[in-house]
């Protein structure tokens, strides 16, 4: 299980908003500036973001408080599927176009790729769309409240 810690800012039914630090996966790495988790973390982080965090909504079955610090985990067998089916699929698309359609040429080959990647995306937004009233094995869970802040209390003078 992926693991990561946040604090909640929000709460609703059965679920909570946490707010974690973005962290990059080897920031004590010797090859830190030039790692490519790292590229593309920054890369897929919008431009106009100068936040550390991130925000999710996450499964609650402990009853957390605004304020928490908690410990989040996300399945590694879903983050896995999720990856292959956000980046694998659609560049097995492009490729499998381009690959086909060689022998025609060039031109031929770009419009197969292309045509290829759109299937893909297109097979993509269909299992995400048929699935999206089920349970996901990417969805955040709190898995630990690692510090609870007690709400303060305001002594009652009595006149």
């Amino acid at each position: 299980m992926l693991e990561t810690q946040g604090r909640v800012i929000a709460v609703e039914d059965g679920f909570a908003w946490v707010e974690s630090e973005r962290k990059g996966g080897c920031s004590s790495c010797s090859s830190k500036g030039v790692c490519g988790s790292q590229l593309l973390g920054e890369a897929l982080t919008p431009a106009s973001s100068n936040s550390s965090s991130n925000v999710v909504c996450a499964r609650d079955n402990l009853g957390v408080r605004i304020g928490d610090k908690v410990l989040l985990g996300v399945e590694e067998e879903g983050a896995l599927q999720a990856a292959f089916l956000l980046y694998g699929l659609p560049l097995f698309g492009l490729m499998s176009g381009l690959f086909l359609a060689q022998p025609w040429g060039d031109l031929w080959a770009i419009a197969a790729g292309v045509i290829g990647f759109g299937l893909a995306l297109g097979i993509v937004a269909l299992l995400g769309h048929s699935s999206a009233n089920q349970p996901h094995k990417i969805q955040p869970v709190i898995l630990a409240r690692i510090d609870s802040v007690v709400p303060k209390t305001i002594p009652i003078q009595k006149v």
